[in-house]
């Protein structure tokens, strides 16, 4: 498992958590002032190189803005469910081959 965080400076600009052993994707997080520049893209780009196995991720089923981000990288829908802990609709994501 590791975390990697990019920084400007001393300045935080996002950071990712990956299990490497299932590529799975267990966190992203992009400052306020770092969104809408590409730094999720490049969390993602880098994560890709951290691991032998296609990124997955489980997001919020109704978090339009993340699924819409997801699926410009090549992310698709492998499965609806609902999530134990928190009730709410959850869709897992895995990037395609060709998006790699």
């Amino acid at each position: 498992h590791i975390v990697r965080a990019f920084f400007d400076a001393e300045t935080p600009l996002g950071f990712y958590s990956l299990f490497q052993e299932s590529g799975l994707v267990e966190q992203i997080c992009v400052s306020l002032e770092a969104k809408g520049r590409g730094m999720g893209a490049l969390l993602m780009a880098d994560a890709v190189t951290q691991t032998s196995h296609a990124l997955n991720l489980i997001v919020n089923e109704d978090n339009f803005n993340a699924r819409q981000f997801y699926a410009k990288l090549g992310f698709v829908e492998t499965g609806h469910r609902i999530d134990p802990k928190s009730l709410r609709g959850v869709v897992a994501l895995r990037m395609s081959a060709e998006s790699a």
